[in-house]
């Protein structure tokens, strides 16, 4: 057990345990707070699993940059929770984007994106509807297998879990932080790292600092059965769909733009509310109206997407960039408020190896601390 400075994560989604695995190799002493009974319940599960490169971003260079630098530290790292090898492909509608195919192409070459471009023929299923067709190599994650083998790694590591733990209050003190839980339980800390994703606000507000307003948004992702092989279509780029292998399943996931939001704000703090699992609810009429609406924009595009049936969902809150709908901008943003409080803002789940490695080198200066690896 490291005898150096201690740290607590609140939140251990995939960026709080990166983070968390990160400090604990470099000499911290690390307790991870999460409210769930188990890590990555969140937002790390409730999306749509893809692991991108960056063609998803034609409107912000710099998020598909980020992406494409984390992807590779990502991949490497969690082989095993990984699903390559299938047909997904990234397509520009003939009506109503955004970005016409010569910019996207433009875009694709400028930031050295590998594709190769295909005529909607050479895919495996009839596809209509798009000026554009480029088959990439971007992939899914496995959640549940993520989940085994990032839990392997903090048994393994120096950090120490915390699970159904909320963190109710931080409070100054002379030498750093104390942590107080719903629990009742209470601990001080020499400093605290927040990556409870949605819910950083409420923490950061008590410590005086101002949060600026974002756009919360509750969103709801059909499981469905459809191909009896994995496949994978973007329609770029505008209130269109994504359809993407549900992680290792035989099932895929089905994401709308426009149709898989079903409440949102834009504020300072986001409804608490939405942090209970089954809120904001959802009614079984809702989730039918609203696969049906999504089934029949897509299959504009899919046609046999018409035979495709719901088997689940995912859903949960999530949180983006203020007034960003012209760029679609995702960046993951590490603030340092003080010396002692750092937020880690995150954007893609693949930006999450090299956002803790940053946060960690600089902690390890700031605290005198030997930098070290990753827990293998």
């Amino acid at each position: 057990m490291s005898n150096g400075p201690h740290v607590a994560v609140i939140g251990c989604g995939i960026f709080g345990a990166m983070v968390a695995l990160r400090l604990a190799s470099s000499g911290f002493q690390v307790t991870i707070y999460e409210r769930r009974d188990e890590i990555l319940g969140g937002a790390s599960y409730n999306n749509q699993n893809r692991l991108h490169l960056g063609f998803h971003y034609p409107r912000d260079r710099a998020t598909a940059l980020q992406c494409k630098a984390g992807f590779v530290a990502f991949t490497d790292a969690f082989p095993e929770a990984i699903r390559t090898g299938f047909p997904n492909v990234y397509c520009i509608a003939w009506e109503g984007s955004y970005t016409d195919p010569q910019a996207y192409l433009d875009f694709c070459d400028g930031c050295d994106l590998h594709y190769q471009r295909i005529t909607p023929q050479e895919l495996p299923i009839e596809v209509s509807g798009v000026a554009l067709s480029l088959l990439t190599d971007e992939a899914v994650y496995d959640c549940g297998i993520l989940r085994r083998l990032i839990s392997a790694q903090i048994q393994r590591s120096d950090a120490t879990p915390k699970l159904d733990q909320v963190v109710v209050e931080l409070r100054r003190t002379f030498a750093g932080l104390r942590v107080f839980c719903e629990s009742g339980e209470s601990a001080d800390f020499d400093a605290v790292v927040n990556c409870s994703y949605a819910d950083i606000g409420r923490l950061t507000v008590q410590l005086g600092y101002t949060v600026p307003a974002r756009r919360y948004e509750y969103t709801v992702i059909p499981i469905i059965d459809w191909l009896p092989h994995p496949f994978g279509m973007t329609v770029m780029d505008g209130p269109f769909f994504t359809v993407l292998p549900f992680g290792k399943t035989s099932q895929h996931l089905l994401y709308h733009v426009t149709h898989s939001v079903v409440a949102e704000s834009t504020q300072g703090l986001m409804n608490p509310s939405w942090l209970v699992n089954d809120a904001p609810s959802v009614a079984a009429d809702d989730l039918d109206r609203i696969f049906t609406q999504m089934r029949a924009d897509a299959e504009g595009f899919v046609p046999s997407i018409r035979e495709a049936t719901m088997v689940g969902y995912l859903h949960g809150p999530r949180m983006v960039l203020k007034d960003a709908e012209d760029t679609d901008a995702r960046p993951s943003i590490v603030q340092w408020h003080d010396d002692r409080y750092v937020t880690v803002v995150s954007g893609k789940i693949d930006h999450s190896i090299l956002v803790a490695d940053s946060l960690a080198r600089r902690m390890a200066t700031q605290f005198g601390v030997g930098a070290g690896r990753m827990v293998p």
